[in-house]
């Protein structure tokens, strides 16, 4: 099994544990992730069809010398992006609460199969669309207050620069704009990991609320990010590998670092109760 009580609670066991889950579950997880994302990129691309014909056909028909339909290439446009994101929320909610049960059905050693991905769409479709939904306003919404601080800092900087020091070369501007740049990153993050365990804890307890489950997320990352951040940092090398065999890699790597996560969510939300081969049963 997979946890060993007197272990060090770090990025080594945690992936250990996910080695551990891997055995004999390879092919299987890798599988479920192949399937639920090649479904979920393929829904994108199709999603993006009818507005690129439409632009396409609105600008041909501009170029040759017809007005009447010249709004086409701008309507297609807005098409392309609403269908796209529309398509993210419908499908990747469910899927990756349903990968996410797949990895917590494999850490816990109980039964799963291909069709465990699909099982959200059966039953709890509505919260991991909302779930997902919430997830994507928060962020995007930090995100957007964050750029908005930034230019309004950059613009006052800038006045600043001109009026009091009369500086007045833009590149006195880069050292800044890289602070506030990464300033941004770092918020936007910070808020990330604060609901990183929602689509476990979504899979874990369907019976709650997309609210609710948000409001775990938050209580169970107290004093945990940076642990969770030193786990994925910790796949950096196997990230760089993989981009060398053109993400063929993240067939393995994908299971394996979600494994390891699955594993994390186990420990910081106190139901582990499975422990490595070969030790001790508690």
């Amino acid at each position: 099994s997979y946890y060993a009580p007197s272990e060090p609670k770090n990025a080594a066991y945690y992936r250990r544990c996910a080695r551990n889950v891997l055995q004999g579950n390879w092919v299987n997880l890798s599988l479920a992730q192949f399937v639920s994302t090649f479904i979920l990129e393929a829904a994108m691309g199709l999603s993006v069809l009818p507005g690129f014909v439409m632009a396409i056909v609105g600008a041909l028909m501009a170029e040759g010398g017809d007005p009447t339909l010249s709004f086409l290439p701008f309507i297609g446009l807005l098409l392309m992006y609403v269908l796209l994101f529309a398509v993210a929320i419908v499908l990747g909610g469910p899927f990756t609460v349903g990968i996410a049960r797949v990895h917590l059905n494999a850490v816990d050693k109980k039964p799963f199969s291909l069709g465990t991905i699909f099982s959200v769409f059966k039953q709890g479709l509505g919260r991991a669309i909302g779930l997902y939904s919430l997830y994507m306003l928060v962020v995007v919404g930090v995100a957007v207050l964050g750029a908005l601080l930034m230019l309004g800092a950059i613009c006052v900087l800038t006045v600043l620069l001109v009026a009091i020091f009369e500086v007045a070369s833009p590149f006195i501007l880069i050292p800044f704009v890289l602070v506030f740049y990464f300033g941004v990153v770092a918020l936007v993050a910070a808020f990330s990991y604060r609901y990183a365990m929602i689509f476990y804890i979504a899979a874990d307890h369907p019976e709650m609320r997309a609210v609710e489950v948000l409001r775990a997320s938050v209580t169970l990352m107290k004093g945990n990010k940076w642990r969770l951040f030193c786990l994925q940092f910790s796949f950096i090398g196997w990230d760089l590998l993989c981009a060398l065999t053109l993400g063929i890699g993240n067939l393995w790597l994908r299971p394996y670092k979600q494994a390891a996560e699955a594993a994390f969510y186990r420990e910081v939300s106190g139901t582990e109760h499975i422990i490595f081969a070969g030790t001790e049963e508690v």
